[in-house]
């Protein structure tokens, strides 16, 4: 159950890390909540090839970012999308290995109150409830976990019955710098 959250938070965070700034380049820190979707469902096995998206709620809905030095929090949203290697208990995508990538990395976007979508990769690796991200874009890279504990769409607990989970609520939190 905390492999399975941590694996939404993973995702979550991915692409929560895109930090906050001006139209072109954002560096601050980004805290995201929204809906994961997994097909085919998240379960306890591990599964190549499990495609996922991860939407943030829309600006003004509790996803906000904050640039320095300035404490002024800005209405945020973000998307992602991709395939990995997904289980409840564990779980990567996009990241390169000593045999190779595993998948490719999500594709993803950003939107801050008052800026451009600003693109970025998000490459992700989750264990025992805890997701780490990093998410990378031409103009720098930030980093972040994620978590689906708090989930109420569909317990986290429910992946490891025979069905799995279909989507997840998460929570990712993220920091550095995209352009």
């Amino acid at each position: 159950m905390k492999k399975l959250m941590l694996v939404g938070v993973l995702c979550l965070a991915g692409f929560a890390l895109a930090p906050l700034a001006s139209a072109s380049a954002l560096t601050g820190t980004c805290v995201l909540h929204g809906t994961a979707k997994f097909t085919p469902n998240l379960t306890k096995n591990l599964e190549p090839g499990v495609e996922y998206s991860f939407v943030s709620d829309q600006k003004g809905a509790g996803s906000s970012c904050v640039e320095p030095p300035s404490s002024a929090k800005k209405s945020a949203a973000a998307h992602v999308a991709g395939k990995g290697e997904l289980a409840c208990t564990h779980a990567k995508g996009g990241l390169v290995t000593l045999a190779g990538e595993t998948e490719a990395p999500g594709i993803g976007g950003l939107s801050i109150e008052g800026g451009a979508e600003i693109s970025f990769k998000l490459q992700f690796v989750a264990a025992g409830g805890n997701v780490a991200l990093v998410v990378t874009s031409n103009g720098g890279t930030a980093t972040g976990n994620a978590t689906f504990l708090k989930s109420e769409n569909e317990k986290p607990g429910s992946c490891v019955g025979t069905a799995g989970v279909a989507e997840l609520e998460f929570e990712a939190a993220v920091a550095g710098t995209i352009s």
